[in-house]
């Protein structure tokens, strides 16, 4: 085999090796991509269900602070958290409450128990279940 020929051999096994290295690049960094953006993803959507349970936590305060003034005021709970709306909220809430106060993350009303400590005010979390982790989980005042 002539010097020629074995330069043209050597040049289509670099051209090969090269384009299969070149492909194998290219895949490994939009696989990385994707994940990247997967893992973004998740952590945005965590993000999110975190602070929308901060929020729920401090409206169950607010809450809480207000069925006890309800309860000291009347001498019992109220049926329902709706009970605090209307013309005496200022006496429960100390301002007039707005609307959104009465409803969790996920748009359901939150809930009104008596318990062994007396009451807790509850939401269900996003699938309006008992139980539950993450996005799903109950939370409650006291």
């Amino acid at each position: 085999m002539n010097q020629a020929a074995v330069d043209a051999k050597n040049r289509r096994t670099f051209l090969v090796f090269g384009g299969i290295t070149f492909v194998l690049v290219i895949g490994c960094v939009v696989l990385g991509m994707g994940l990247f953006q997967r893992l973004d993803h998740e952590a945005r959507e965590r993000t999110a269900v975190q602070s929308a349970q901060y929020d729920d936590r401090k409206k169950l305060v607010r809450l809480f602070a207000a069925v006890t003034a309800f309860r000291e005021k009347h001498g019992a709970l109220p049926k329902s958290l709706g009970e605090l709306r209307g013309a005496n909220a200022r006496d429960y809430f100390g301002t007039e409450p707005f609307d959104a106060l009465f409803v969790d993350a996920w748009g359901r009303d939150f809930l009104i128990a008596p318990d062994a400590s007396g009451f807790r005010v509850y939401t269900l979390g996003r699938d309006g279940a008992p139980g539950g982790e993450d996005a799903d989980r109950d939370l409650s005042r006291p």
